[in-house]
């Protein structure tokens, strides 16, 4: 649980390769409250070494904004993905980012 650290989007991506680095585990990751934005959704939605391997991703308070719609959209929907659960609450996504996900 990292949730208000501030790491950034450069801190979740080391964090985040630094978990799957030779371990097959599932996990849960909470980067609520941390500055990623949706550049760190893409950077995992196109590696899906990651994007394997996370069960549950809470991305609240983050300002992920109407623009990481289409990324979740894709995201959610390649056959790799593992996702079971993802927290997007005040991420700022508005109505029609939130209706591009579904």
């Amino acid at each position: 649980m990292l949730g208000e650290t501030g790491i950034g989007v450069d801190g979740a991506l080391i964090l985040t390769e630094s978990l799957f680095n030779g371990t097959e585990d599932l996990v849960k990751l909470d980067l609520s409250y941390c500055g990623v934005t949706f550049i760190y959704v893409l950077k995992l939605s196109t590696d899906s070494s990651m994007i394997c391997g996370i069960l549950e991703l809470n991305l609240s308070g983050n300002p992920i904004m109407q623009e990481g719609s289409n990324v979740l959209s894709s995201m959610l929907s390649n056959s790799h993905c593992c996702l079971k659960v993802l927290v997007l609450q005040r991420c700022e996504l508005g109505v029609a980012g939130v209706l591009r996900i579904r």
